[in-house]
């Protein structure tokens, strides 16, 4: 996840790095040598101050170049401006005390960047140079009325710089705190905002993908894959998975998954870090480090969620605390949408037969030729009915015929897997069968198939089951756009066809090109009444 990770020390050393302090020293020396009442004695003081000049543009330049800039070198610049200053005092010929600003910048400045001991260092040996230089210098120096208030100040001015950085820092760190703490707190509602906009679009069939992007668009995660049990067992493999990517123009290939890691994963009761020694070991490999976060509802184990960084270092202690809370809410979502789509699926099936029935089957046959008519696909529509149906009935009953009707189904959702059919109970003993992507001859031979098929396994379960005879079938076939463009119009052909079929017999396939013109007529009458 993306975090601030500037510290307020390195804040202060980059100020440091750009050496205001220094170009404050300049002016205000510069200021010192113009005004000083006399000119002829500020030869050495010029000559220092176009050192401290270049030596500052110098320095400026090498840790612009270098922004870690080692202790030593830090040091080293301070002691050297503090003999610049002294050589401008110098050429000044004033007291020590006059000119104490500069030094009290100095040791400032070396104060904002070190910590308190080198600080006092640095002021301890700024002092002791300047004192010898200057006794050096001057022969009836003062050392009671110059050298110790110098020093005095000095060091009061290291010592209060370090106090007064410490409530800074401690003033910066609270600040850090309570933007991380919002930070936190913004986080986690967009999180609960994306998951709570997941459970309300439940209508959509989004609903699993909206949490499985919620690491990457609302955490900043760079992968991250949301991947589900078969019915609570640990030990097999997801059966639905949904991936998200941060960079969607240029994804990475999924989260590696096996048997051993989801297995391992789902039974933790908190998210952690994939090392390797759980499951397989391929994803702890190279750069990219991964948490696993497993999602437990109350009853069953619900799936994993897992995402990776783009580096090792950007995992922190509050990752795996928001990720965790992200379980919790992902699993009620998740819950939420599967006990939704089970109550769908309950509205969308028939009662007896549990195929979709007669309102769904209509929707269905709407979508499919409106997709159809937008990649010029065919759609074949089948219908079957029952052979003297009604002397079923009355000879065995209505429950023995629901029986048939149970089986009938049940052989259809078999048999129509392969050209991936929905099957839907019409009314009565009609049954309905979506082909898309079956064009006229495809569709005759399935209709065939199908009616070998079914009567077969229909016929074999009643005698084996429930000592029942078995049954016949008519089929009737219809192909859009060949024989009709619209779902009513090709309804109407399928039960023309249907109709020819009972006509000759039963017991057969017929399509609605080799339907009768009278006979036509004459469904058309049945179906006006």
């Amino acid at each position: 996840m993306a975090k601030i990770t500037t510290s307020a020390l390195q804040t202060i050393a980059f100020w440091h790095e750009l050496h205001l302090a220094h170009w404050a020293i300049i002016g205000l020396a510069a200021l010192f040598l113009l005004t000083s009442p006399d000119p002829a004695t500020q030869m050495m003081g010029w000559a220092a101050w176009g050192v401290a000049v270049l030596f500052t543009i110098t320095t400026s330049y090498f840790s612009g170049r270098h922004r870690e800039l080692p202790d030593w070198f830090r040091c080293a610049t301070t002691v050297l401006d503090c003999v610049l200053i002294t050589a401008i005092i110098l050429g000044l010929r004033g007291p020590i005390t006059t000119y104490v600003i500069l030094y009290l910048l100095a040791i400032a400045g070396a104060a904002l960047c070190f910590g308190p001991w080198k600080t006092i260092l640095v002021a301890a040996t700024a002092g002791v140079l300047t004192s010898g230089l200057v006794i050096f210098w001057f022969k009836d120096f003062d050392v009671i009325g110059q050298i110790i208030p110098a020093w005095g100040l000095i060091i009061s001015t290291a010592a209060l710089s370090l106090a007064l950085k410490g409530r800074v820092l401690e003033h910066i760190q609270d600040s850090q705190e309570h933007a991380e703490n919002l930070e936190r707190k913004l986080t986690e509602l967009a999180v609960l905002q994306e998951l709570e906009r997941a459970v309300y679009d439940l209508q959509s069939g989004n609903t699993l993908q909206n949490i499985a992007e919620v690491p990457t668009k609302v955490l900043g995660f760079r992968r991250a894959a949301l991947l589900l049990t078969t019915d609570g067992k640990t030990g097999d493999l997801p059966y639905e998975s949904y991936h998200s990517y941060r960079d969607t123009f240029s994804p990475l290939p999924p989260l590696h998954f096996d048997r051993d890691l989801f297995a391992a994963i789902i039974e933790k009761n908190r998210p952690f870090i994939v090392d390797g020694s759980q499951g397989s070991p391929l994803m702890a490999q190279g750069p990219m480090l991964q948490i696993a976060a497993p999602l437990k509802g109350e009853q069953r184990p619900v799936g994993v969620l897992v995402v990776d960084c783009d580096d090792r270092a950007r995992i922190e202690p509050n990752d795996l605390e928001v990720l965790s809370n992200l379980a919790k809410s992902a699993v009620l979502a998740i819950e939420n949408a599967q006990l939704h789509n089970q109550v769908q699926r309950m509205a969308n099936l028939d009662g007896l037969t549990n195929v979709y029935n007669h309102r769904y089957f209509q929707d269905s046959l709407r979508q499919t030729l409106r997709e159809a008519q937008a990649t010029r696909q065919p759609v074949s529509l089948v219908m079957i009915e029952v052979d003297k149906f009604k002397n079923f009935n009355d000879s065995y009953g209505h429950s023995k015929g629901d029986q048939v009707l149970k089986s009938i189904a049940r052989s259809l959702e078999v048999a129509t897997q392969e050209w991936k059919g929905l099957v839907a109970r019409y009314g009565g003993d009609e049954f309905m069968v979506i082909l898309p992507g079956v064009n006229a001859t495809q569709s005759i031979q399935i209709a065939n198939d199908l009616l070998i098929w079914v009567t077969d396994m229909v016929t074999l379960d009643l005698q084996e089951n429930h000592g029942l005879p078995g049954v016949r079938f008519s089929l009737g076939v219809a192909t859009y756009p060949d024989d009709a463009q619209d779902p009513s119009s090709l309804i109407d052909a399928a039960d023309d066809a249907m109709y020819m079929a009972k006509h000759y017999g039963g017991n057969q396939v017929r399509t609605f090109r080799e339907t009768d013109p009278t006979l036509r007529q004459e469904r058309a009458k049945l179906r006006g009444q």
